[in-house]
């Protein structure tokens, strides 16, 4: 048979000694300062370069999927000046590479002499 005095005895002096505990591991208050952070100057940087290599996948995507070759330099153009604005060598000989091996895949001039397809009736 327990007895309920003994119980909850030990469960008080064990909630006391973990309070006291806590208190004496506290630390300091932290003075009241608005919590607003602030972006300086340096994250132009940061803006310029993820605006030029948005477009430029962009322009280069559309270029390709639509077939005009000077949309696709152009995007290349942007994504190679935003690897040199970051200084990224990975970044400009990915996309050199990238433009070399899909540039058979653009748009070609078709000569006088192609064959039209034209729809049977």
């Amino acid at each position: 048979m327990v007895r309920a005095g003994l119980g909850i005895g030990a469960e008080a002096a064990a909630l006391l000694l973990t309070g006291a505990s806590l208190a004496l591991a506290a630390p300091e208050p932290v003075p009241e300062t608005p919590s607003v952070v602030v972006l300086g100057p340096e994250t132009t940087a940061a803006w310029v370069f993820a605006a030029a290599l948005g477009l430029g996948a962009t322009a280069q995507a559309a270029g390709m999927l639509c077939g005009h070759r000077v949309l696709t330099l152009l995007g290349a153009a942007a994504v190679i000046g935003a690897g040199v604005f970051d200084q990224d060598p990975v970044l400009v000989v990915g996309q050199l590479a990238l433009l070399a091996a899909l540039w058979p895949w653009g748009k070609k001039a078709r000569s006088p002499s192609a064959p039209v397809l034209s729809k049977k009736s």
